[in-house]
């Protein structure tokens, strides 16, 4: 069998495919998920839609389960951990934090995979309690926000919850004409989370 470093000479020189990256495959494997549903994630299917074989799969995962285990972390890393960290060092009062939160939603479509990620755990219950974490780690970032504005505990886990859901849901629920009118009404809308 050749080498590590024959294979990627020889991928370089174009005589075989080179192989996918682990965050290649997640990255596809996310937006078949957002495209067609469930169905999609299969070893065969995302393979066939790829360009590789079955083995390329193998090389970056044990088994399907590591493999969905790894795509919701990958989910949580770019759609959730990476955001939280760029808002939290900014010295910004929470009110803006808060603002800028809601712009990178919408600028990003941080929310697209929302509803889709959401369909897919309900059918994979050993998936739920990733999707707990990744759901506590939200409430976290945004009830402190809300604390550091000044509310009172239960005031803040409120506006907290109300916050999270509208944001996992707009995209879903409000028409594509309505899509535009966000940025301009997106001051508005944050007026609404946090005026008192």
């Amino acid at each position: 069998m050749a080498s590590r470093n024959t294979r990627k000479d020889a991928a370089r020189s174009g005589t075989v495919p080179a192989r996918l990256s682990k965050e290649e495959w997640l990255a596809r494997a996310l937006e078949a998920l957002g495209k067609k549903g469930a169905g999609e994630l299969t070893i065969e299917s995302l393979a066939r839609q790829l360009g590789v074989t079955k083995g390329s799969f193998y090389w970056h995962f044990k088994d399907r389960a590591d493999f969905f285990r790894q795509l919701i972390e990958y989910w949580d890393e770019h759609f959730t951990r990476t955001v939280i960290v760029e808002i939290s060092s900014q010295g910004c009062p929470p009110e803006e934090r808060l603002l800028e939160l809601m712009r990178l939603v919408l600028t990003k479509r941080l929310d697209r995979f929302e509803m889709p990620v959401r369909a897919w755990v309900q059918q994979n219950p050993a998936l739920a309690p990733l999707l707990r974490k990744v759901d506590r780690h939200r409430i976290s970032f945004v009830r402190r926000l809300f604390l550091e504005m000044g509310f009172d505990e239960d005031t803040a886990d409120m506006r907290t919850r109300i916050f999270l859901t509208y944001m996992i849901s707009q995209r879903f629920l409000l028409s594509p004409t309505a899509g535009s009118k966000q940025f301009a009404d997106l001051h508005k809308r944050a007026a609404f989370f946090t005026d008192r």
